[in-house]
């Protein structure tokens, strides 16, 4: 997704506006989604990730997938580059809504696209299947976040691409709007913990700044994690994540 979405564990809340407080467990609810996504004609911008097209850009298209789509912009951007596209999210409004924006870029871009209606955490992608995986300020748990890099990376052909995109820890200290749980961030050395280094290389370990508003409006200074890792031509059988326990999924 080219916005941002937090996946929280059922006994954290959170403050969404002054004097609103929800449970952070149904923001990683279906249903929930649902509802914000049918509640509007649009809840993310519409444009695609900068990070995205600035990591990408230079790839040689092939097979995708997007973890956690939204509306869909940065799997209709991959769809623009030549790449062949599943956009994987568990809001069948959202995947709708990316259906209907591939449709709009026209036949030949939503040709590239398969939506795939799935929680993340049940789903299991064929192994060495993709040419890039990626995910665009997906906010879960750690512990959820770890199995699902492992998952992801699985995925990855050898020579292919993993990409992680998200805000950064230090965005809790800047009055921009982000949930005040440190879990549910991540650094580039907690993503690389979750595969084998013997098997990837490190082509992007960055953090970025760039200009975004606090909650008053103000300007602030926000910073994004940027972590891609090249899948060297050869390699053994994918690291073994283990499943969810239904309690954790």
């Amino acid at each position: 997704m080219s916005d941002d979405r937090f996946g929280p564990t059922s006994a954290q809340r959170r403050n969404t506006e002054p004097g609103k407080e929800i449970v952070m467990g149904s923001r990683f609810d279906a249903n929930f989604w649902d509802e914000r996504y049918g509640s509007t004609d649009r809840v993310w911008s519409g444009k695609p990730t900068a990070l995205l097209q600035s990591e990408v850009g230079a790839l040689t298209a092939g097979d995708a997938v997007e973890l956690g789509c939204g509306e869909g912009a940065d799997a209709v951007w991959l769809a623009r580059q030549g790449w062949q596209v599943d956009a994987v999210d568990f809001s069948a409004v959202a995947l709708s809504r990316v259906a209907e924006f591939a449709s709009h870029a026209g036949p030949e871009v939503a040709a590239r696209i398969r939506t795939i209606e799935a929680d993340l955490f049940d789903w299991e992608p064929r192994e060495h299947h993709y040419d890039l995986v990626c995910a665009q300020y997906l906010h879960v748990p750690s512990e959820l976040r770890s199995r699902l890099v492992r998952r992801a990376s699985a995925a990855v052909r050898p020579g292919g691409h993993l990409l992680w995109i998200g805000h950064d820890r230090s965005d809790l200290q800047t009055g921009v709007a982000r949930p005040g749980h440190p879990d549910l961030y991540f650094t580039a050395e907690e993503i690389l913990a979750c595969v084998d280094s013997t098997d990837w290389s490190v082509q992007t370990n960055r953090v970025i700044a760039r200009d975004g508003v606090d909650r008053a409006g103000a300007p602030a200074t926000v910073h994004d994690v940027v972590v891609r890792l090249n899948c060297h031509a050869t390699r053994p059988g994918p690291v073994d994540g283990g499943e969810l326990s239904p309690e954790n999924r």
